[in-house]
């Protein structure tokens, strides 16, 4: 799938890529979750048993993933879909 961030690609914790305009930072661990946030506000994160979690920007749960594709795929069409209409 081509990029459409429009931006520098960066990695977080793995191989997958994520464009600027969806790059989740790793921010902080709370004991055996790994805690990202993006330039939005938008949050996720990765828990003990390998689930990884969406969150908007109040700190509700948007979507619970398998992994960190699904929840690229979930944040560009939920999100960033909504932000270009």
């Amino acid at each position: 799938m081509p990029d459409t961030g429009g931006g520098k690609r960066r990695t977080v914790s793995g191989s997958r890529d994520f464009s600027t305009s969806d790059s989740f930072k790793p921010t902080e661990n709370v004991g055996p979750l790994a805690v990202f946030a993006n330039e939005l506000g938008y949050g996720m994160m990765h828990s003990a048993v390998g689930k990884f979690q969406l969150y908007d920007t109040s700190g509700a749960l948007l979507r619970i993933a398998a992994s960190k594709e699904a929840v690229a795929r979930l944040y560009r069409r939920k999100v960033l879909s909504r932000k270009r209409r």
